[in-house]
This record gives structure tokens, sequence and C-alpha cells, in this order.
């Protein structure tokens, strides 16, 4: 398994080298908006503290897992010492958790890249947010959704009066997507290095294949465009017409009123909804769990699929980029897999 990690590990720095290259190009390109420099810092700033719960929750369980290894380390030395003083399952517990030293090293050569490859990505995706700040074409989007399902899903599914508690699931699946993406590395790692590090490049061969597309089709979200018009464009008469009926159920609201709140001080509002990144990697979350374990990916797809549902539902993506993000993620998982394939094929 070493030979997958170290191979891993040369695409995630590809990765990496190839999101800096692409941050250093458009370092290049001049931005319409006098508040775009100011504002690639506050983005930046903004998705950290959002994510600043997750963090803490990260660091808890660093402290805890190390901790723990300290003394599982300390148990199992004194085991082999006089194992005859430690009861069995104290023995069974130490032998399979113990700390090793080829695992931490392993576990510090993905995480190092991956941790440069999330904090390119980011900087990247406030670039892209401030190039496509003149060049939207929501309009555009809205009538491909038109064209291929009669409505304005993003407003029409309102008039579907689903449960409470489902509508409240939807929010926490399509909110809690970060969770999922943890807890499937989790699990992949578990399993395999073999199965984590075909996720691991899966997750980040979706990003380089998003971001191009980002720049071509430059849409907010519907709630930022549409039903906020934070930048009060023109309308479209169908849409402004749907919107008058547009009356969503309390949980609906009480998340687009959170979605605006998190949003208030940007004066540059996120681009990056064609294709839907949500989408993208909650198919990639739902492939590789069941690669690793039948019951986990049993438990967590239905909370995934929410997840996607909830993109166009909730009004933070047109129907269209849910399909596009599932399509990404699947190419994302096959040249992944093909990737490890040929390896094992030459090996």
């Amino acid at each position: 398994m070493e030979e997958y990690v170290g191979k891993a590990v040369r695409i995630l720095y590809c990765c990496a080298l190839l999101l800096g290259s692409i941050l250093i190009i458009m370092s290049f390109i001049r931005v319409p908006s006098p508040q775009s420099e100011s504002y690639l810092v506050f983005y930046t700033d903004s998705i950290f503290r959002e994510a600043g719960s997750w963090v803490g929750y990260l660091l808890a369980l660093v402290v805890i897992g190390g901790v723990t290894y300290s003394v599982a380390g300390r148990a199992r030395q004194r085991s082999d010492d006089d194992r005859h003083e430690l009861p069995d399952i104290t023995r069974k517990f130490t032998e399979r958790f113990s700390p090793s030293r080829s695992r931490i090293n392993e576990m510090l050569q993905l995480g190092v890249p991956i941790l440069i490859n999330l904090i390119l990505f980011t900087y990247v995706v406030g670039h892209v947010n401030a190039i496509n700040r003149t060049r939207l074409i929501d309009a555009k989007l809205a009538s491909v959704d038109h064209y291929l399902t009669g409505t304005y899903p993003f407003i029409s599914l309102e008039t579907l009066r689903f449960p409470d508690w489902l509508v409240e699931t939807i929010v926490l699946s399509f909110v809690n997507l970060p969770f999922f993406l943890a807890f499937g590395a989790v699990v992949a790692y578990r399993k395999s290095r073999l199965v984590f590090a075909k996720y691991a490049i899966a997750f980040f061969t979706s990003i380089v294949l998003m971001i191009p597309v980002w720049l071509a089709v430059p849409v907010m979200s519907p709630q930022d465009r549409f039903i906020d018009n934070v930048y009060h464009l023109s309308v479209p008469a169908g849409v402004e017409e749907a919107l008058d009926s547009y009356a969503p159920a309390a949980p609906v609201r009480a998340f687009l009123a959170q979605m605006r709140k998190s949003k208030g001080e940007l004066a540059i509002m996120p681009t990056t909804t064609f294709p839907s990144s949500h989408a993208a990697w909650a198919t990639i979350v739902m492939v590789y769990l069941f690669e690793a374990s039948v019951v986990a990916g049993t438990v967590t797809a239905p909370f995934l699929v929410l997840s996607t549902f909830g993109t166009f539902y909730l009004a933070q993506h047109y129907f269209v980029d849910a399909p596009a993000g599932v399509i990404v993620g699947i190419l994302s998982v096959v040249i992944s897999s093909l990737t490890f394939r040929k390896w094992k094929d030459e090996s």
C-alpha cells in the first residue's frame, strides 16, 4: 500500500501545482471592481470562519486522538514488558490502536498536500467570483431550467408541501456535506490506503474539472440573483411572475435567512454554481463509501441524495447544476480509478 500512498501524494502535489498556476494566471487578470483585492482576502477569511466550528471539532479529535495514542502506546510498551499485568481486552485494544511511526508519517505525507490544495482552492474560488462579477448569465441558465422542466424548480418545488421533518433533513443534509466528506475520508482510510488515495484524487480532480466551467458559465445562486436580487439587476418576466407565488416553508425561510446573513459582508457573491460542487462531491463520497463499507454507504446514501436535491430545492443552485455536478463526480471517479488501475497493471 505504500506505493499507492506515494503515487497519490505525487498526484496531489501536481494538483497543487496546477491550482497554484491557475491562481498566478488569475492574479494578472484585471478585475473591474475597486473592492476586488480586499474581497479576495475577506472571502477566504469568511470561508475559514464559517468552517471554524468544523476546525474546532477536528482539532478536538486530533487532541483526543493524540492523548489516546500516547496512553495506548505507553500501555503497549508496558504490556510488552509484562504482558500478565494487562487484561486481555486492554492488550487487544493497545495492539490495534497504538501509534506507529509509519502510520504517522503516512498521515503527514497525505495531509500536507491535501491542506495545501484546499487553501489554494479557496483562493482560486475567490478570484473566480471576482472575475465573474460582471459576466453573469443567470437568466440563460434559468431559461434552460424552464426548457427542461417547464417551470423554475427553485420556485415551483415550494408548492409541494413536504413534512417539516423532511425539509429540515434536506437542510441538514445540504449544510453538513463537509461532515460527510470527512466521514467518507475516515472510512476510506480505515478500509485501505488505496481506497483513500482514489477518494482524495477524485475529489481534487473534480475541483480541477469544475474551475474552467465556473469561469465559462458565470452564475450566482438563484437566491442571490433572483429571490434577493442582491445586485438589483433586471429579472426576466417569467421568473418575476413565478416569484410572486413563492412561499417557502418555514425551515426553508430560516435557511435562506441564515444564508443571507452569512453573505451579508460579502461585496461579491459566489459564482461557482454550474456545475454544483455539492452534487459532484456527494457523488464521490457515495461511490467510495460503498467501496469501503456497504453499511456506511447504505446509511449515508439517503442524506447524500437529499443534499443533492437540496441544491435546487433550497435555491442555491439551478436544476441543471445538479446533474452536471453528478456527471463531474462520476468523471472524477473514473479518472481516479483508471489512474490507479494503470499503475496496478504496470506494477
